[in-house]
């Protein structure tokens, strides 16, 4: 029977284990940091043991709330937003037809369909000129129609893929639109803006 590292020192047993170095030749590790969402949460009338006005035992059900979230801002390093479809935290569910992160790192689109964001810059001044590039791993790039707004969805200005735009009607609150019109898997959309 041999002895495990973890049996070895409960018998008193010298360890003789090593651990194990590799050398890797020309390995590349990148981290990249990525929007700051900063959110403001309201208890409203929900109990919260110790406070003046919510802690008053009966004048609200335990346990219930009225907890409301405000997205406050959403700020990106270096005025850099980049989207790689690893969650649907930027996702415009109600206006989106194609597949936002079903396979993590992947948004696939076919015919006809769009992917529109929710703020990916929110409150982080004003929003003048932008500049909207994606990657694509299946599919052409000339396959896509790309819009921007800088307030909200109010006004999506049609742009050109990596060419900066002037905003006709600027504002605090950048979102992007994409529409296929053929097949085409996006793994990254970056947008610049000042």
């Amino acid at each position: 029977m041999s002895a495990t590292r973890e049996n070895k020192e409960a018998l008193r047993i010298p360890d003789s284990t090593k651990d194990i170095e590799t050398n890797r030749v020309n390995e590349k590790v990148i981290q990249e940091e990525n929007s700051t969402r900063i959110i403001n949460d309201t208890y409203g009338d929900s109990f919260i043991l110790g406070s003046a006005s919510n802690g008053i035992l009966g004048t609200s059900e335990l346990g219930a709330s009225a907890r409301v979230e405000t997205l406050v801002s959403v700020v990106n390093p270096n005025n850099t937003f980049r989207e790689r479809f690893s969650d649907a935290t930027f996702e415009d569910t109600g206006t989106t037809t194609a597949d936002w992160a079903d396979t993590v790192g992947t948004l696939v689109m076919t015919n006809t369909e769009v992917a529109q964001s929710l703020a990916c810059v929110l409150n982080d001044g004003t929003i003048r000129k932008a500049t909207i590039s994606v990657e694509v791993s299946a599919g052409s790039i000339t396959n896509l129609t790309f819009e921007l707004s800088a307030n909200a969805d109010s006004d999506f200005e049609s742009v050109t893929h990596n060419t900066e735009h002037a905003f006709t009607t600027t504002g605090v609150d950048l979102r992007f639109k994409i529409t296929a019109s053929d097949s085409v898997t996006i793994t990254l959309v970056k947008i610049t803006y000042e």
